[in-house]
């Protein structure tokens, strides 16, 4: 039997555009100024990297400006929602 000695790798992208208005950042208050159009859809992507010996790595972006969330928040979240220790959660 032979071992395997490669790696898994695994990658994703979701379209998380709001589909309704939203408070735009910048310039100014942004609670007065309101989106009106979508210019460029925005993303989530994951790449997942598994290991020989099944040890499991993830690396995520969002495209905002501003993530109001402190990014720990997200880590935490993705770490209960997948299983995955924190430390292995990027």
């Amino acid at each position: 039997m032979e071992e395997n000695s490669g790696l898994l790798v695994g990658y994703s992208k979701l379209d998380i555009t709001p589909a309704e208005s939203v408070p735009m950042a910048g310039l100014g208050n942004s609670s007065q100024r309101k989106s009106k159009l979508v210019l460029d859809p925005i993303f989530a992507t994951c790449l997942a990297i598994t290991d020989a010996d099944g040890e499991t790595v993830l690396m995520f972006s969002i495209d905002i400006q501003n993530a109001y969330t402190p990014v720990n928040r997200y880590r935490d979240a993705v770490s209960a929602a997948v299983g995955l220790p924190l430390e292995r959660v990027m």
